[in-house]
């Protein structure tokens, strides 16, 4: 085979490899959609998430995904990344604010809210009064 058959051939394998991307460059993965999509059913909201930053992630039965602001059941566990945030605000006007590189999960027992902080620093505002 000729040198320029096989400069042909080799410009069309990679011509052929990149056709429909721009630059030749990577299609980045779908993001997964977030998880508070997820049919909360008939459980009662314990709490609202709001105030998100950065990294954020939401995990309510069983799956992990990006946490938009929205209601905390129980059960449900928020992280957030090195440069993520997040205000939780509880019925009556407390607020939680949870820090870079932090993560909780929420619950309840008979004395009512139970928050389990797993890592990071958290900052708990109660309205005066």
């Amino acid at each position: 085979m000729s040198p320029v058959r096989i400069l042909a051939l080799s410009l069309l394998v990679l011509v052929g490899g990149c056709s429909g991307c721009s630059g030749c460059a990577r299609e980045e993965a779908p993001k997964p959609a977030p998880v508070a999509e997820v049919d909360a059913g008939a459980a009662a909201p314990l709490a609202q998430l709001e105030g998100l930053s950065g990294d954020v992630r939401l995990e309510r039965a069983g799956k992990v995904g990006p946490a938009v602001a929205g209601p905390l059941l129980a059960g449900d566990a928020v992280e957030t990344g090195e440069q993520g945030s997040a205000v939780v605000r509880f019925p009556g006007g407390r607020t939680v604010e949870v820090g870079r590189e932090g993560r909780f999960a929420l619950g309840s027992d008979a004395t009512g809210v139970v928050m389990k902080v797993e890592r990071g620093i958290v900052l708990s505002r109660v309205p005066a009064g």
